[in-house]
């Protein structure tokens, strides 16, 4: 059964040279190098040691081994490198009568995650239309915020303080929203304001969807509609009620 050197003591900032032993060789130092995780002290196969400046190479086996032959005396560099790990090097002196035995502990190599950008939730298609007239502003808008701050209060009550002209009324049970500016109002007749939700025409009543669900709201007087929502003989404006995401 093949025995392994103990490591007693693990020091992370440099390689630890374990043993010289005295086994007098006759030409040259043999050199024999383990490499081994600095945390779990586990060994590292396929680790590649080189020798500089011979330029010599080796990789590490199942073991953590790599075995070099008898070489001259001198000063060398003992380098370790893996992936997953950081590069590490360290300077050896052979006699070039003896062997040597070097444990490389290697740490990890730390990897830094890339900025994470944490966006608001994704806009509706709907809504990227409001946003996109009301920068045009040729009508009058009610955005998310100016409603969220609305919370408990009736709707006709946000949408006639919001917007000039808009009155909210009719017999019960058969209340709508109406124009004071419309045509008809002229012959004191009624405008009904006509309501899209979502693109969809619903009417002329705005409680086809609580308010606390609205996540914007156009109005726009005769002359000004947008042409998809322009219809034949509609002389008192269009409003559009587009729900949160």
């Amino acid at each position: 059964m093949r025995t392994r050197p103990l490591l007693l003591a693990v020091f992370l900032a440099a390689p630890v040279l374990v043993t010289s032993q005295a086994r007098a060789q006759r030409k040259g130092t043999s050199l024999h190098v383990t490499v081994a995780d600095a945390t779990s002290q586990a060994f590292l196969p396929d680790a590649e040691v080189t020798l500089e400046p011979l330029g010599l190479h080796r990789l590490t086996d199942f073991f953590g081994d790599a075995r070099f032959p008898p070489l001259p005396g001198g000063v060398y560099t003992v380098a370790a490198h893996r992936i997953g790990y950081e590069p590490l090097s360290t300077l050896a002196r052979f006699s070039g009568r003896d062997s040597l035995e070097l444990v490389l502990l290697m740490k990890p190599a730390s990897r830094e995650l890339p900025d994470v950008t944490i966006e608001e939730s994704a806009t509706s298609p709907f809504l990227r239309e409001f946003e996109e007239r009301r920068r045009q502003g040729t009508g009058y808008y009610i955005t998310d915020s100016t409603l969220r701050a609305a919370h408990g209060r009736q709707f006709e009550d946000v949408i006639v303080f919001s917007i000039p002209g808009i009155r909210y009324g009719g017999p019960v049970g058969k209340k709508i929203l109406y124009s004071t500016r419309g045509s008809n109002s002229i012959h004191s007749t009624a405008c009904p304001v006509m309501i899209y939700l979502n693109g969809i025409r619903v009417g002329s009543d705005p409680y086809i969807v609580p308010l606390d669900f609205i996540g914007g709201v156009e109005y726009y007087p005769a002359g000004r509609i947008p042409v998809q929502y322009q219809e034949l003989g509609n002389d008192c404006g269009v409003m559009l009620l587009w729900p949160r995401p």
